[in-house]
């Protein structure tokens, strides 16, 4: 007789063989998690185009390139004095003020010299003095709307750096985090600007100055800040100074950092994760966790639902044998368990 019965397997979750295989399922979900993580970190990618880099210009400047920010060694004169070479033209060749913002002086921007450490002589007749004052008149006589209409465009901390005479004296807008934020008052000037607010900024994760007029309304202050910014502004000059480590008895060598001179900043408001790269450590043994947790549950559910289809089987079985020893012809003093007569029942030709 046919057998239309369906011999159904139940895997026995509490067996140890199937506890490892529910461990391996839960760390494969575990190492997925943490690819994606990986994978979401453009550096990991860059091998693949690791021959296509070979064929970009030298003269391109891309924002990932590491840019060597200290200043080039000179001839030491004497303790604390350093000779500079010669510095290159302040302006590309054939520059004229029609290629500026309205109101920019070019014969002043011609005589900014890089690399210095300071902005501008205290001379009231020294050019890049002029300059300076040139450009913050311009700023504070501007709409903050123009300003950032008539900008050029987004620009790297690598362009700034290694193209100043290109971008000197060209409204810029750059994006970073200010660290450090100081008012002082500004030198002696007859353009009535009094006051000046002097911001270190971390460009493409390098320091840039930023010398801007005004900051909005409730902006940090102090020597301790973290806030993000867009800023439009003058690229102005490389600006030599010496960084300050604490706790370091040698002093540091002197390192270079471009100028810019703002009106204001405008501030954007930081995520919660607006530097991370990728899920945080948290995230990823937090999702490990709750994937062991659906894993227990998924056990947990298979067990109970394993024990109820057991348990209907027994009595299935259970009946059958009753039936069966029904049909069993007794002779003699002949008792028969439950169990034998399942076992018989199971064995008899169907």
């Amino acid at each position: 007789m046919p057998n239309f019965r369906q011999n159904s397997t139940v895997r026995n979750y509490l067996s140890r063989r199937e506890q490892w295989r529910i461990l391996l399922l839960v760390m494969s979900l575990g190492l997925v998690i943490v690819a994606m993580g990986e994978a979401a970190k453009s550096s990991n990618w860059e091998w693949l185009w690791a021959g296509a880099k070979q064929n970009v210009p030298q003269d391109e400047t891309r924002q990932d390139q590491k840019v060597d920010t200290r200043l080039p060694p000179g001839e030491d004169l004497e303790p604390g004095v350093v000779r500079i070479a010669a510095p290159p033209p302040a302006l590309p060749e054939g520059a004229n003020e029609a290629d500026f913002f309205p109101g920019v002086n070019i014969e002043f921007l011609k005589q900014v010299r890089d690399n210095e450490v300071a902005y501008y002589s205290p001379d009231e007749d020294n050019p890049q003095r002029k300059a300076w004052f040139n450009l913050l008149d311009i700023l504070n006589r501007t709409d903050e709307a123009v300003l950032r209409k008539a900008s050029t465009g987004k620009a790297t901390f690598a362009q700034l750096y290694k193209q100043p005479n290109t971008y000197r004296g060209k409204l810029v807008t750059v994006e970073g985090y200010v660290k450090w934020a100081v008012p002082h008052a500004a030198t002696k000037n007859d353009k009535g600007i009094e006051d000046i607010y002097e911001l270190w900024v971390s460009v493409d994760r390098e320091a840039t100055v930023v010398q801007c007029l005004q900051l909005p309304e409730g902006f940090p202050i102090g020597n301790d800040v973290l806030a993000k910014v867009e800023i439009t502004g003058f690229f102005y000059k490389k600006y030599a100074y010496r960084p300050h480590h604490a706790g370091e008895e040698a002093r540091p060598d002197l390192k270079v950092a471009p100028v810019l001179l703002a009106k204001t900043v405008k501030w954007i408001p930081m995520e919660p994760a607006a530097e991370a790269n990728g899920p945080s450590t948290e995230a990823i043994w937090a999702a490990v966790a709750g994937a062991l947790a659906i894993a227990l549950v998924f056990t947990w559910w298979v067990f109970s639902r394993h024990r109820r289809w057991g348990a209907v089987q027994l009595d299935r079985k259970g009946a059958a044998a009753l039936d069966h020893l029904e049909n069993v012809e007794m002779t003699g003093d002949v008792v028969v368990s439950i169990e034998a007569a399942m076992q018989q029942q199971d064995e008899t030709p169907r």
